[in-house]
């Protein structure tokens, strides 16, 4: 006989010789589980009583054991506007006010577009599909006119729109800076679509 099949002889007769224990009744589990919530319960209890007391006690202390006249004084703190820094370089509309150069322009906007130091500044009033639009170069007011869309170069030195009336359209261009007429392009009739 091997080491393995002694040992393994041995613990069978170990095994077969040990009876295993009867499991507990219901009555000893539910007494047990009782026992351990009422501690469970007890020790709830006594935390959340001792966390009150402490409560308690910081309150009567930070009262200064109820003379509120020991508390020192509110002072009252003067809250001063935020900065808001410079104006902005560009020309921009606030509400109904154009400001250019920071400076608030007569008349009433509803956008503005640059592009350089001119400005395409649109006030509120539509007649039909036409927008009124004004050309500003440096916050002075250089021309004005009625189209659907204006366009201005991307430096700003010259501007065009198409002005319609019942007869005939002209395409018309002018510069930016003075306001002065650059050009002026007679178009046909043009075919109406549905």
């Amino acid at each position: 006989m091997n080491v393995e099949q002694t040992l393994t002889e041995e613990l069978g007769a170990v095994a077969r010789s040990i009876s295993t224990p009867p499991p507990p009744s219901v009555t000893a589990l539910v007494a047990t589980a009782e026992r351990v919530r009422s501690r469970r319960i007890g020790t709830t209890v006594a935390v959340s009583g001792l966390l009150a007391a402490a409560i308690v006690g910081a309150v009567v202390l930070g009262n200064d054991l109820g003379h509120p006249d020991s508390a020192p004084p509110i002072t009252k703190v003067s809250i001063a506007p935020l900065p808001t820094g410079a104006a902005p370089r560009i020309p921009y509309v606030i509400g109904s006010t154009l400001y250019v150069g920071g400076q608030p322009i007569s008349g009433s906007y509803r956008a503005a577009t640059t592009a350089g130091t001119t400005t395409l500044a649109y006030p509120p009033a539509q007649a039909g599909n036409f927008n009124r639009f004004e050309v500003l170069h440096d916050g002075i007011k250089v021309a004005n006119g009625l189209a659907r869309d204006v366009v201005m170069s991307p430096d700003g030195t010259k501007v065009a729109w198409a002005e319609v009336d019942a007869t005939s359209a002209h395409l018309i261009e002018i510069d930016g800076t003075t306001g002065r007429e650059l050009g002026r392009l007679t178009v046909g009739p043009l075919p109406l679509r549905p």
